[in-house]
């Protein structure tokens, strides 16, 4: 039971029950020891997470055995989970085994409603020579968060289709100039003379953040 159930669960049976009088400050209490609990949880986990990343980047194959043992273990919760497998995609993405990279994804997400994942195994379909599917994930992404018409311009690149590209940037950029600077930036080196066509899915969302309750 998490600590938000639990003091759900202890507000009801002061106030649903009718009760004369509780004690506020142990509430208080209870809430910031279980508060605190819950930021130094995630704290670890992030710890654990960077540096199995870290290591990865010397030592794939040590961090997919590790990952896969802790996967296996069933001792996290889902979106754990969801982290341990999108990690399993990157590092096969890196050592080019890019049909793994896509069952590691698709595990990652297994209701298709995550557009970091979706983008990410449309990276993963492109390495496969499969455009159509890529597609269609970038897509679905971008329904869900619009960021994500960022890499369908990128697809239109990789692609040749550079009408294409342009358009979705432009379509981003003109959302908010300073926010998608980047967008701008690619429109520019299209144009160019002689420009040079990305050749796979830049991402933009890689960077973890940790929200922390106060």
């Amino acid at each position: 039971m998490n600590w938000a159930t639990k003091v759900s669960i202890f507000i009801f049976f002061c106030f649903g029950c009718h009760q004369p009088s509780f004690d506020l400050n142990s509430l208080r209490k209870a809430f910031a020891d279980s508060t605190k609990g819950q930021n130094l949880n995630m704290i670890n986990w992030e710890k654990m997470y960077n540096s199995l990343d870290k290591k990865s980047l010397d030592s794939p194959a040590t961090v997919l055995s590790t990952l896969t043992r802790l996967i296996q273990s069933h001792n996290y919760s889902s979106p754990h989970v969801s982290d341990l497998y999108f990690l399993q995609g990157n590092i096969y993405y890196r050592i080019d085994s890019f049909p793994m990279a896509v069952i590691s994804y698709s595990k990652a997400d297994p209701r298709g409603d995550g557009p970091k994942y979706l983008a990410a195994r449309a990276g993963a379909y492109l390495k496969e020579k499969m455009p159509d599917s890529a597609l269609a994930d970038l897509v679905n992404a971008s329904r869900m968060n619009f960021d994500y018409k960022w890499n369908i311009g990128n697809y239109y690149e990789i692609v040749g289709e550079k009408d294409s590209a342009i358009a979705n940037y432009s379509w981003l950029y003109h959302q908010n100039s300073l926010v998608y600077k980047y967008c701008n930036e690619r429109i520019h080196e299209l144009e160019a003379k002689h420009s040079r066509h990305l050749t796979e899915l830049i991402y933009h969302d890689r960077d973890r953040m940790v929200v922390l309750i106060q």
